[in-house]
């Protein structure tokens, strides 16, 4: 090979650029007295040095290669600084390597060379290098900036930012909606967990069975686990630029949960699934050591993987070192005392508001009533056309009786939010009429006595976000807990849990106990007194704006 001559081209755009880039630095070298055979050219278009990407690691490698293997190698020729990289290393690397070696570098914009005639090294290189790279790095910066606004933006108006799509969806001019097809299977999915009578695994092999399909293949368990644990599907997606992308729901927020407390009882039973489902505390501890959730064994909340033997059938686990336990009757009463204190407070907020814009929720709870009667509706429509297909033979008794059953679990998940929205509406209306007064003392009368664990459940999970688990001392016992429960619109609270003898709760202040007169530690204050404490506190509060405790 008797080559003289190296010519770097680069572009990350269009052919076009890059051959009349390729005749520019030509013309360079044959103006300086080089012959066509002489010129090797390095590079092709799609190579970006911003990103530097394989295509322009490939071209620098290539140009190195010919550095060392070709002795006769006199002059390299570029373009542009640019050409060449728009990083400070790689253009010293190059400049140093050149400067070894004795070897020209020309540059046409800005006009430079390397060395001078005496072979030393003109002094002005090494700044145009280092200026350029630092005016890049700016560029790329503002680049990536710019970018990342741009991403910020579709997050926050729901827009299609890239990548993966999830089941269930699609895009449709930029913005992600509901793919209406596949968003009936996840609603089954989600209604089937909820009732409790299914695994995961059990409800893939069930919908299997019926012929239910994911992307067009057979539904796995997989399927099933990932649907059950990606929060888009109750409206809730938090991108890689931290916004939380406005998705529309394909499911409520009270399904999602439902489903998901079904599923973290560890007897799949329909009987213990339906009672396991509404402990206070399931999906709220997190283990410090695994960040596995707690659940329940033998009336304990523990860490889920702590009593695993070491092996799933489908993945290996490390059993997990988390000894921290506590009994779930005793959590579950400090959970419901402490959502039932910031419950009193949240009531107290509602009363603050009662004037704002009750017409205009009562519209949007109409709305809402009406469209889900829509709903029904068109299930009696839907439910005689595939009536008449049946009485065409179009499918079997099977497939009929399997499409009426969703649909009847269709129709009993709106009947249920009507109820909810008509009661809602029924206390706005009672507001609106300014006669309230009776009935928010009957709410928190019906919040003391409340003994529906459904209710008390969803009162917990409105106001609790988490629960933190951590041992602590206390005098001479050794089963003490520190607890802190997270809420999600009020300072956290702190307790500790003597577990021996007494089995006791006692609230910290500043990670400090409190003390009684006598200099006893004061514990969490009985249901019956916390009732009686707040209603001799609060007789006087003004009308409130809801007649439902929930």
């Amino acid at each position: 090979m008797n080559k003289k001559v190296i010519a770097i081209i680069r572009t990350s755009t269009t052919q076009q650029e890059i051959d009349s880039q390729r005749e520019e630095v030509i013309r360079m070298a044959l103006n300086d007295g080089y012959s066509i055979e002489e010129i090797e050219v390095v590079g092709k278009a799609g190579a970006s040095a911003i990103k530097v990407d394989e295509a322009y690691i490939a071209n620098m490698n290539r140009v190195y290669e010919l550095l060392e293997k070709v002795p006769t190698i006199e002059t390299v020729y570029a373009w542009a600084i640019d050409r060449i990289g728009r990083n400070e290393e790689i253009l010293m690397r190059l400049k140093n390597t050149l400067v070894k070696k004795q070897i020209q570098l020309v540059i046409k914009n800005p006009s430079l060379r390397l060395l001078e005639k005496d072979g030393t090294v003109n002094s002005g290189v090494e700044l145009a290098f280092a200026l350029f790279a630092t005016m890049a790095k700016q560029e790329m910066e503002q680049k990536q900036a710019r970018f990342m606004r741009g991403r910020k933006r579709n997050d926050v108006q729901g827009r299609y930012n890239g990548g993966y799509i999830a089941f269930g969806y699609k895009v449709e001019n930029g913005k992600i909606v509901v793919n209406e097809e596949e968003a009936k299977v996840v609603r089954q999915i989600f209604t089937e967990l909820a009732s409790g009578k299914y695994s995961c695994d059990g409800l893939a092999k069930e919908l299997q069975s019926r012929g239910v399909l994911f992307k067009g293949k057979k539904l796995l368990f997989s399927n099933v686990r990932g649907i059950l644990k990606n929060k888009i599907y109750c409206g809730e997606q938090l991108t890689t630029t931290g916004i939380i992308r406005n998705i529309p729901p394909i499911v409520s927020k009270e399904l999602y949960y439902s489903a998901i407390d079904a599923i973290a009882s560890n007897n799949p039973s329909k009987t213990n699934s339906t009672t396991n489902r509404f402990l206070f505390g399931l999906r709220l501890i997190t283990c410090p050591f695994c960040g596995c959730h707690f659940s329940v064994a033998a009336k304990l909340y523990q860490c889920h993987n702590h009593n695993r033997n070491g092996y799933d059938s489908r993945k290996s686990f490390t059993k997990c070192s988390n000894g921290i336990s506590i009994g779930v009757a005793n959590l579950d009463r400090l959970l419901w005392y402490a959502a039932s204190c910031v419950h009193f407070e949240y009531l107290r907020d509602l009363i603050n508001s009662r004037n704002l814009g009750l017409d205009e929720k009562i519209s949007i709870l109409k709305q809402k009533i009406s469209n889900l009667y829509n709903e029904i509706d068109s299930i009696a429509e839907r439910r005689k056309r595939i009536n008449e297909v049946y009485m065409d033979n179009g499918i079997t008794r099977e497939e009929r009786d399997n499409k009426f059953r969703k649909l009847t679990s269709d129709k009993d998940l709106y009947s249920l939010k009507i109820r909810e929205f008509e009661e809602e509406i029924a206390g706005l209306e009672a507001l609106k009429n300014g006669d309230t007064s009776e009935l928010f003392f009957d709410n928190i009368r019906a919040l003391m006595l409340l003994d529906n664990k459904e209710l008390k459940c969803k009162i917990v999970r409105k106001h609790i976000k988490s629960v933190e688990l951590d041992r602590s001392t206390y005098k001479n016992y050794k089963r003490v807990l520190k607890i802190r429960i997270v809420y999600f619109n009020h300072a956290p609270a702190e307790y500790l849990y003597v577990a021996k003898s007494i089995g006791e709760f006692f609230p910290l202040i500043n990670g400090e106990l409190v003390y009684d007169e006598n200099g006893n530690p004061k514990p969490i204050l009985n249901i019956d007194i916390l009732k009686n404490t707040i209603w001799a506190e609060d007789e006087t509060w003004g009308n409130p704006i809801y007649g439902s405790i929930l």
